[in-house]
């Protein structure tokens, strides 16, 4: 889901913004956090810092920031936790 300043063009009045919220629902498993990661990767995203640095506090933090390929765009990435089958 996107979210954020780049979606008030179609709800309020045009704001220029230079980074993308994104909402990802995961349950935070090391399987999925790594396929997400290798993804990430695989589509030359850049970490804001380092990769480790940026997804070390997850799920604690349930937030991570990197840059578009080309680096001219922020993503801040916000995740939720994905309900269970179970639940």
């Amino acid at each position: 889901m996107i979210v954020g300043g780049v979606l008030t063009p179609l709800y309020a009045e045009v704001r220029q913004t230079q980074d993308v919220d994104i909402v990802v629902a995961t349950d935070f498993s090391p399987e999925n956090c790594a396929d997400f990661l290798s993804v990430l990767k695989a589509h030359k995203f850049q970490p804001f810092t380092s990769w480790k640095d940026a997804f070390a506090t997850i799920p604690a933090t349930t937030f991570a920031t990197i840059l578009s390929p080309n680096v001219n765009y922020k993503i801040d990435l916000n995740f939720i936790r994905e309900p269970s089958a179970n639940n």
